[in-house]
């Protein structure tokens, strides 16, 4: 018999993808849909992050010059790693933004869903060279008309994604949830379906936006599904916020003992 719950009937799906959303299953089972970016966004993007690399280039040579320190050789180093590791240390320290993906709330993901790591953010960025040969970014614009994503050869290498905010995607990187809710990722205590997860896990990523009074309330329509104890003994919140960090990986090692013991 297939579980079915009042607030799985209240649910929407996709059925149909319009050529911008891509479907991704993360490693927990969570299907989310991303919406890809397109080249003109991303090409808007690349152009702010290249004034911001110039920008400090020249100043660094301004000073260099002021001060009469003579090294063209340090000023090329510095040149180099500005073009190369600048995108590299903000995709990967930053949630896979660039100060000019954050300009158009953009960012770089893995295409199953989870958060951009050092080897792919540096081969995506090293094969830059070859989407933009020539400096005519023809073939990388090519490639991304012709790849679902809008994909560019860098990111067919890296296995990664360019994809606008999501809430759902936005919490799976907010491991900072569970420090601040004080409640350790449980799962739930009936089995929910993909729409159920998908359901928990976009409430749990709005909770920056929604006001207080208003999550608890929501949160009191959904904590009867995963949590079984009595109204008294439970916050639903808290009930909800736990399941969703368990959903999305924040798996507590405790946790997993207690329940296979």
């Amino acid at each position: 018999m297939q579980h079915t719950s009042p607030l799985n009937s209240k649910l929407k799906t996709v059925t149909t993808p319009i050529d911008t959303l891509s479907e991704v299953e993360t490693p927990e089972g969570v299907k989310l849909t991303l919406s890809a970016a397109g080249p003109f966004i991303r090409f808007l993007a690349y152009v702010i992050d290249l004034i911001i690399r110039y920008v400090v280039f020249i100043f660094i040579s301004t000073f260099f010059v002021i001060l009469r320190i003579s090294g063209v050789w340090i000023l090329l180093i510095i040149f180099f790693f500005l073009e190369w590791f600048y995108p590299v240390v903000f995709e990967v320290l930053n949630k896979g933004k660039t100060p000019g993906k954050m300009v158009f709330g953009i960012q770089v993901v893995m295409t199953n869903g989870t958060p951009l790591g050092w080897n792919a953010s540096m081969l995506r960025n090293l094969l830059r060279a070859a989407d933009c040969f020539l400096y005519s970014c023809i073939v990388g614009l090519v490639a991304m008309l012709c790849t679902k994503g809008f994909r560019r050869l860098g990111d067919l290498a890296a296995g990664t994604l360019v994809v606008y905010y999501k809430e759902a995607y936005n919490f799976y990187l907010a491991a900072d949830w569970k420090s601040r809710l004080s409640s350790p990722p449980v799962p739930a205590a009936t089995p929910l379906t993909i729409n159920e997860q998908k359901a928990i896990v976009s409430f749990a990523g709005r909770l920056n936006i929604l006001g207080k009074d208003r999550a608890r309330e929501l949160s009191t329509l959904i904590a009867p599904l995963v949590d079984q104890r009595p109204i008294s003994a439970k916050d639903p919140l808290l009930s909800v916020i736990s399941v969703a960090s368990f959903l999305v990986g924040h798996t507590d090692s405790t946790v997993m003992k207690k329940k296979t013991i």
